[in-house]
Parts: C-alpha cells; structure tokens; sequence
C-alpha cells in the first residue's frame, strides 16, 4: 500500500517521435510531477518541500524541463500547478483547480496522471511522492490494527506516509502502480519522500512502471528530502548518487542526525527475484527469527527488517548466499545511512547491517499476515 501511505493523451509516450497527434503542446525533455495527496497532517510541510523545489527551478535553466506540482489542501480541495523559471525567480502557475476529487483509487490517479501528461508532454517523466506511508503493508493490515501503535500517530518529531492517517485517505501500492500504467506512462525514477518505502515488495510492485526507485527503508523525519540542495540533480540528466549525497549531507551534521536512503535500479529486480526462487526452492533457505535480523523500524514485532542481512543469515547455501548478494549490490548502487535511523514508536536505534531494502519476509507482525499475497513472494517462492 502506498499505505497504509502513502498524468490525457494516449499517446503521450511517442510524444518524442512526432507521433503524439498533438499541435498545440510541445514536448519537454522531461516532466517531474510532484504528487502530494491529502496526507492529514504534513500539509504545511510538503507545501515546503515544494517552495524549497522552486528554489532549484529559479536558480537554473530547465532546458526545456518541466515541474508540475498536484497538492491536495483538503480531503476534497486540490490544484494543479507548474513551477517555472522567469528572471532568476520560480513563478506558481495555477493550472487547474479541484472541489471534490479523490485520488485514492486506480481510476482517480490514472485520471489524474493522464490530465497531467496532456498539459504537460515530455519524453521522459519521473515523479515525487510525498505523505505518511507504511511500504507495502495493504490498507486493509491498517484497519485491523487495532491497538497496535503507528508511527504516523505520535507526537513531534514527525516522521512521513503515502496518504494520510486514515484508511479512505490511503493508496495501495498495486493500484498506484496500476494508475501509471493505465495512463500510458513510464517513470524514469519515482522518489517516495515517505516512510518505510524502500522494501523489495514495493519496487518488484513498480518493475514494470519505473526505471529507478528513489526511497528511505526507515521512517523519514517530516522535513523530508532536502529539495533546495538535491533539486538540481533531480531534473534533467538525473544524477542518483547526487540525489543521495545531498540527502545524507543535509541530515548527517542536523541536530537530529537520522537518515537512511537508497536508489533501487527496478529493472534488475526480475533477476534478484530469480536468484531469491533458486534459494526457496533449492531448500536452502533456513528459519531465521527476525530478532537476528537487522530491524529497520520501531514496531514490536518488527515489520520491515534487512532485506541482505536476512538472506545472508537464512541462505544456507554459500554460492548462492553471494550470488544474491552480488545482485543486490547491482540492483541497489546507491544508497546511505547515518549510524543510527529513528522511528516514533522508540526513538533511535543502531544500524550494524544495511543493503537500502528491507522485506517483512520474516516478520510476526499482524499487519504483515497478508505477505504471502505479494507479487514479491509468489516470485521467489
């Protein structure tokens, strides 16, 4: 779930090779659209993020680049606007205005995203994600949660989720997925400026709908990403290890020093995932209790846990134990990590062992007793 977070041109993709069947709009390089759903308490904050985003569009050229910003202001009140460089200053450029739309659903987003790629061709595009989330956990897990404590309900200092606090505010992972494929588009990189996003089960999720993945394993303090420092990286040529650098530079010397990120490169996910099977199905894959495991995360039980640090530990064959580990390394080629990550629910912990994925492949908690139903799973199992 973009969990239990957390654009009308059919033919916007050929956009490039003039045959989009449009004269009235000309292509753009590349479009980056910042997707900001209603996410109950982070309105003030993402509304910065934005603000510190104009600060890279004023400072340089876009050579043709494009920044379109979607902003719900209330559960039923949203805009549609592009940020554009004139004269050294960053210009708000209302576009659209909505009373009563939603964009949780496969249908409202794939709307939404398919409205947005008809004001905005381009031939490449990537997307920002910003709210609360909670990785690839279904809505449904947060409902029956019950007692349970969330990360996204205690007090000062915030951490981040895609959506909002509550269930009708919230997206599914497959069906976010779903609404860019339904849209005809293709991402270069999505960047979930959220928390617990950088599992294995969200990005085999969105192989088929993005190049790169851009995400934190743990919680993310609510200032989020650093956009008037990794802005520039973000547009154009997209430079990863910039993105990441900058990120881990803004909060490494912060009075609160937590961060963790990693860019996952999507397309090797389908040979990381076979490697994964050959182990299953191999039997060598061994019980492993996720208190052994490096926890990435504040719940008791522990949900999202070390994706290499698992299969290092469970993976009873030693070939295969570092054919895995050789592909992750490919399938994650940057990422980063402050000595210590912090969540909510009991402050900060210690990170001895870290790849930028987690999975709840081993976890006991349950919101994870759907798991088995993951794409991710049925892949490797």
């Amino acid at each position: 779930m973009l969990s239990a977070l957390l654009v009308l041109s059919l033919t916007m993709l050929s956009a490039c090779s003039d045959d989009n069947g449009s004269d009235t709009v000309e292509p753009a390089g590349q479009t980056v659209i910042m997707f900001y759903p209603w996410s109950t308490d982070l309105l003030s904050v993402v509304q910065q993020n934005v603000s510190d985003m104009s600060a890279a569009v004023a400072s340089g050229d876009l050579h043709g680049q494009r920044v379109m910003v979607y902003m719900a202001t209330s559960p039923t009140e949203s805009c549609l606007y592009e940020l554009r460089s004139a004269h050294g200053q960053c210009v708000y450029d209302t576009l659209r205005t909505y009373h009563g739309r939603t964009v949780t659903s496969r249908s409202g987003m794939g709307s939404l995203f398919r409205e947005i790629a008809s004001v905005a061709p381009a031939c490449k595009y990537a997307m920002v994600v910003g709210g609360h989330a909670l990785g690839w956990v279904p809505v449904s897990a947060t409902r029956r949660a019950g007692a349970q404590r969330m990360h996204y309900a205690a007090a000062a200092p915030r951490t981040r989720m895609f959506g909002g606090k509550t269930a009708q505010y919230q997206i599914e992972v497959a069906d976010f997925a779903s609404a860019i494929a339904d849209a005809r588009l293709h991402m270069e990189y999505i960047l979930f400026d959220c928390c617990y996003m950088s599992t294995v089960e969200v990005a085999y999720d969105l192989r088929h709908v993005t190049d790169y993945m851009i995400a934190c394993p743990t919680e993310i303090l609510s200032s989020g990403f650093p956009y008037a420092a990794c802005g520039r990286y973000m547009l154009g040529t997209v430079d990863y290890e910039g993105i990441i650098t900058a990120l881990y530079d803004h909060y490494a010397s912060a009075p609160m020093p937590y961060v963790t990120a990693a860019v996952t490169d999507c397309r090797e996910l389908d040979h990381l995932a076979a490697i994964a099977r050959q182990i299953s199905t191999s039997g060598a894959m061994a019980d492993v209790s996720p208190r052994d495991v490096q926890q990435l995360d504040g719940y008791s039980p522990s949900l999202f846990l070390d994706l290499g640090d698992y299969m290092s530990k469970a993976c009873t064959d030693e070939s295969l134990a570092a054919q895995f580990a050789a592909q992750l390394s490919a399938t994650v080629p940057y990422s980063c990590h402050t000595p210590y990550y912090y969540s909510e629910l009991n402050g900060r912990n210690a990170i001895t062992s870290y790849s930028g994925l987690t999975t709840s492949e081993p976890s006991r908690n349950a919101m994870a007793a759907t798991y088995e139903s993951t794409a991710w799973y049925k892949a490797t199992h």
